[in-house]
């Protein structure tokens, strides 16, 4: 394992990683604490771009913060485009059932407590990253678990036609299932998000009004992705703060 000290609150270990599950093997990126002990686990759902440096970097910055951090490849090691754009059609084009089979492999190896730094009994939190956000509200119903979504998709783009032109069968999005998590729920966005106008955000807090949501003025979708020109710096640090205070509190 990688070791990085003297950097946050905790010196941290992290690295890629194979997670089995049944006769399946499954991918992550995981970054913990580097001390002995049990810590309050996360996993990491990241959007279209996958297992980006920023997705990563988000690990890493909680895992300083007392959390270990599970991120699972969602592409299944498909290669990711670096354009914004096709990465988004790319991630569109996910076999949802795939997809879905990978989150909640990762979700029940996280609940069988594998690790020794693993607190199974207190199960484990979810963030959903942008397209990550509808898989993070079926794994946190799956599971009961507390849920953060960062600048989450919350109107579903089209999964596009198959071979033979014939319209793809819709997924179900974030807020055709959001009224049914019941557990801790917070959302963080941006108001000029272009996806998810501010009006479907308010959509969002109706169908969930126990959820905590903070906006953030003059943001769009990509704020929190440093390889884009719209990337906010103080916003991205009070998005790890608030996520790690309503983390450490939930679990």
């Amino acid at each position: 394992m990688s070791v990085l000290k003297g950097e946050g609150t905790y010196p941290i270990l992290f690295r890629t990683s194979s997670i089995p599950v049944r006769t399946l093997t499954h991918t992550a990126y995981v970054a913990r604490p580097d001390l002995a002990g049990e810590w309050p686990t996360v996993m990491i759902l990241g959007g279209a771009k996958g297992l980006s440096s920023p997705v990563r970097d988000l690990c890493r910055r909680l895992a300083r913060h007392g959390l270990a951090a599970v991120a699972p490849d969602l592409y299944g090691g498909a290669a990711v485009p670096v354009d914004r754009d096709e990465a988004s059609h790319a991630f569109d084009a996910l076999d949802p059932v795939c997809l879905g089979r990978v989150a909640g492999d990762v979700g029940r190896y996280l609940a069988a407590g594998a690790h020794p730094w693993d607190t199974d009994e207190a199960g484990f939190g979810v963030v959903g990253i942008q397209e990550g956000a509808a898989a993070g509200v079926a794994v946190a119903l799956d599971f009961g678990s507390p849920l953060v979504m960062m600048a989450p998709n919350l109107r579903e783009s089209s999964p596009g036609v198959d071979a033979e032109l014939n319209p793809l069968p819709e997924p179900l999005g974030v807020l055709d299932r959001l009224g049914e998590v019941t557990g801790p729920l917070l959302g963080m966005i941006g108001r000029e998000d272009e996806l998810s106008p501010i009006a479907v955000v308010m959509e969002a807090r109706d169908i969930a009004p126990h959820a905590q949501w903070v906006i953030y003025d003059g943001l769009g979708h990509d704020f929190l992705d440093d390889n884009e020109a719209g990337f906010d710096r103080p916003a991205f640090a009070d998005v790890v703060a608030r996520t790690v205070e309503f983390l450490i509190k939930s679990l």
